[in-house]
């Protein structure tokens, strides 16, 4: 019997990871940690789980650090030097995350978290003192917890790296119907991919056959969004923020009523994107940059160095050579909440081109001369295309050969450059990738419609076989956190 430690810090998965903790308690020892975030209405919640443990972690932390010697500097550049982990670092998400909030949408936006010194330092070192004791008390073998944001989050990481334990995460799979992956440290590294990347005579002929179906098709036909994706999507065909009856139904199935001039400034920045965004394609020549939604942990947390897009756009247009456009799309879920402050400047520039987001993404990507990208899933699916892709950040597909990894925007033109960058030659490559990726996936469940997660009774279940799986192919494989970059320190 194993012992796993899930970290839930919401109500927004709460039930879902409440049945999948009762799945795992039928054959390993469960311990949930409520963290900080809606702590009193999860306490409640889970008080009725006799299944395993639940430790209130807001209480425990509490109770740390009612000696205020645990506040000292000495102790917190102790617990720096144990975990590898700074205190700023460890909130670093939050930090750039109130920026890109206030910025895009207003003041009111944000609700104060992280923002005074003295609740950073109670939560680094309440997390550094509750986390050892339950290691203490319980020895985890696996740690499970939603996303990559929290003090906590990173402090539990970095504990956990240095006893040799996995904390795993997961997120929805792209290029996959109602699927997730479980990816390990702040680059989210897909082990499974990883293991049978690097040994493809592991990979079985029915993933092998599915990867071949996947690549064949996307020669003859487009790929549809993702998912996660589709139901922002569906909401950028037509000027439903100008239709009072649509106005109204949105309005009625609020919980709490919008701001009003964040509402106004919106529908500001709707008519400005849509008198100044193309629904066409460029003839010419292009290099493609697809923004990333914002705020959001997949660049705050995970290239923080990169949560500026406008300069990357800037950067990259400044320094294409005559002749090759860069071409932006926004991100459908931000779409409206960056206007003529944002693009204006950009579009001044003559090469910077705007394709509206109702543009389908697979031919801009499948005419584009490079994908260029942060850590985006478009950079697998290109992979998968047979584009040239290059990275800023080290997300967990750049492990594939025909990936350019770069450390600034304007290397991108260099490779562009390199004759012997043809990815799409890589044919057994990337059979093996794309077969290994398909192989990583697991079932989530139906989504219902309008919905972004399936409902928590399918979702819990298929979440808690994901983790089993996971589990078993880690010990098979004798798989450890020391071959792995944990990518908690900067």
């Amino acid at each position: 019997m194993k012992t796993v430690l899930i970290m839930s810090r919401g109500m927004r998965l709460a039930p879902m990871f409440k049945v999948m903790a009762a799945e795992l308690a039928r054959d390993h020892r469960v311990i949930v940690a409520i963290n900080t975030v809606c702590a009193d209405q999860e306490t409640q919640f889970w008080q009725d789980f006799k299944e395993g443990i639940v430790i209130d972690f807001d209480r425990r932390i509490q109770q740390a650090m009612s000696n205020r010697d645990r506040w000292s500097a000495s102790f917190i550049s102790q617990i720096e030097a144990e975990t590898g982990i700074t205190l700023y670092k460890s909130t670093s998400n939050y930090q750039l995350y109130r920026r890109l909030q206030k910025s895009y949408l207003g003041q009111r936006a944000w609700d104060s978290f992280y923002d005074a010194e003295e609740d950073t330092v109670r939560e680094y070192v309440g997390s550094y003192l509750v986390l050892t004791q339950i290691f203490e008390d319980f020895a985890p073998d696996i740690i499970f917890y939603e996303a990559i944001d929290l003090i906590s989050t990173y402090v539990a990481l970095a504990l956990s790296y240095n006893r040799g334990i996995f904390a795993l995460g997961y997120h929805a799979a792209p290029a996959s119907d109602k699927k997730i992956v479980l990816f390990y440290g702040i680059h989210r590294q897909n082990l499974v991919l990883q293991e049978l990347f690097n040994h493809p005579d592991l990979i079985d002929q029915e993933a092998r056959q599915a990867a071949r179906d996947l690549i064949s098709r996307l020669n003859l036909e487009k790929m549809s969004p993702p998912w996660y994706v589709q139901s922002y999507k569906k909401s950028l065909g037509g000027p439903h923020y100008l239709n009072p009856q649509k106005i109204f139904q949105n309005l009625r199935h609020r919980k709490t009523w919008p701001d009003p001039l964040r509402y106004l400034r919106k529908l500001k920045n709707l008519a400005w994107l849509g008198a100044h965004s193309h629904k066409a394609i460029p003839e010419e020549p292009y290099l493609v940059f697809f923004l990333h939604h914002q705020p959001e942990a997949s660049t705050c947390s995970v290239a923080p160095r990169w949560v500026d897009q406008n300069v990357i756009i800037e950067q990259l247009a400044i320094n294409a050579p005559y002749g090759l456009k860069i071409v932006i799309k926004e991100h459908p879920r931000t779409y409206g909440a960056r206007g003529k402050v944002y693009f204006g400047p950009l579009l001044e520039i003559p090469n910077v081109y705007m394709c509206h987001p109702t543009v389908s993404t697979f031919e801009v990507a499948k005419r584009s001369e490079a994908i260029f990208t942060i850590v985006g899933s478009i950079g697998l699916e290109g992979i998968i295309m047979g584009k040239r892709v290059a990275v800023l950040a080290r997300p967990y597909y750049s492990i594939y050969p025909g990936v350019k990894k770069l450390h600034y925007p304007d290397e991108i033109f260099a490779a562009l450059g390199d004759a012997s960058w043809q990815p799409q030659n890589l044919e057994q490559e990337r059979e093996d990738f794309t077969a290994a990726y398909l192989a990583s996936q697991h079932d989530c469940g139906p989504v219902p419609p309008g919905q972004i997660w399936p409902i928590p009774e399918v979702g819990g279940s298929l979440m808690a076989q994901a983790l089993h799986r996971t589990i078993g192919f880690i010990e098979a494989h004798n798989l450890k956190p020391v071959d792995f970059d944990p990518g908690i320190v900067a």
